[in-house]
């Protein structure tokens, strides 16, 4: 019977590396041959004796021998401990984007704080006609093309619209209280200045006469009794996207140089009143203005109407729920009153 080959390591193999031999050649011996019918061996004896000290170790050269070796077991422990931390790596992070989820999802209670005022906020209809007759800590300076909140909440408009809106148009009554400066900015703050929760948000398809005419029936309104009563000041126009002259002496043309900003060119450019070109505009304004409030739709009739379930105090709280940043009071030439002239 020959015995499977296995790694030997002699006393004369001089370097110490052991000399690999069939077994057959270091010890062999007979087998004892078998009587069947006793049952018993017969004995022989070895032909072959060997002193040679066999030290046996088996080859391992499977596909995990790596795996035996020190280097194999340094390798799997520091496997073991990336997966570890990866694992809770991973945990974390959807458990932080789960969070950010819910706090999407929860309802904005009235005293969260959506941004600060960068500056003061100042509420006025005409520019500076009734300056002194109420309570306000902005200078005439700060008033003198108008409100600057209500200016800024017709930048949020037009910037919230989810139509692309070319215009917003809102009338200075829509408005009430100021900001302070460095006051936070509630929700509660915007339903302040917002009160009329019912109003929605509305979108007018308008000629570029029609436009001209919202604007010129507006100035109407808030001019129509002499001298200037603020009951109806209250009618007087800001937009956002749209700025012209006042000069409410003149005898006839009252509202002067009217400009549309064309977002493309990012210039602006002279509302288009011959409609030559079928040109047209969007206009996004509140529910009360495209019902015909302060008269600003008379003898309009525009190309399309849209009075949506949006509510418009609530477009200008998610405006500001995005913004990033302090919330900054519209500059000179933002205020889309470029000039006044009163009675």
């Amino acid at each position: 019977i020959t015995a499977p080959a296995f790694s030997r390591r002699t006393d004369d193999d001089a370097d110490g590396q052991g000399l690999s031999l069939p077994t057959e050649e270091l010890h062999r011996r007979e087998v004892p041959d078998v009587d069947e019918e006793q049952g018993a061996a017969a004995t022989c004896a070895p032909t072959v004796q060997s002193s040679i000290v066999v030290h046996a170790t088996p080859i391992n050269d499977g596909p995990f021998a790596f795996l035996e070796t020190r280097s194999g077991k340094f390798a799997v422990a520091v496997s073991l401990i990336g997966i570890f931390f990866l694992t809770i790596s991973l945990s974390m992070g959807l458990t932080s984007r789960d969070d950010a989820n819910d706090n999407e999802d929860a309802p904005l209670q009235e005293d969260d704080v959506l941004t600060r005022a960068a500056g003061n906020f100042c509420s006025s209809s005409t520019p500076l006609v009734f300056y002194g007759k109420y309570s306000t800590f902005c200078t005439q300076e700060e008033l003198a093309r108008g409100g600057t909140l209500q200016q800024a909440i017709a930048i949020a408009q037009e910037k919230q619209s989810r139509r692309g809106a070319d215009v917003s148009i809102l009338n200075a009554g829509a408005v009430r209280s100021e900001i302070r400066a460095g006051s936070p900015v509630t929700a509660d703050t915007i339903y302040t200045i917002l009160p009329f929760r019912d109003n929605t948000v509305s979108y007018l398809e308008l000629t570029g006469s029609d436009l001209m005419r919202v604007i010129d029936n507006a100035v109407g309104y808030a001019s129509q009794v002499v001298p200037l009563d603020s009951n109806y000041g209250g009618g007087y126009p800001y937009a956002s996207g749209l700025r012209f002259d006042v000069n409410l002496s003149s005898a006839t043309e009252k509202v002067l140089n009217v400009q549309v900003y064309d977002s493309q060119s990012q210039i602006w450019l002279a509302l288009d009143t011959e409609d030559a070109k079928g040109k047209s505009y969007m206009v996004v304004t509140s529910s009360f203005i495209a019902g015909g409030g302060d008269d600003y739709l008379t003898d309009i009739e525009p190309l399309n109407m849209n009075v949506t379930d949006i509510g418009y105090t609530e477009e200008v709280v998610n405006y500001l729920r995005d913004l990033e940043g302090e919330w900054e009071p519209p500059e000179l030439d933002q205020m889309s009153t470029t000039s006044f002239v009163a009675i």
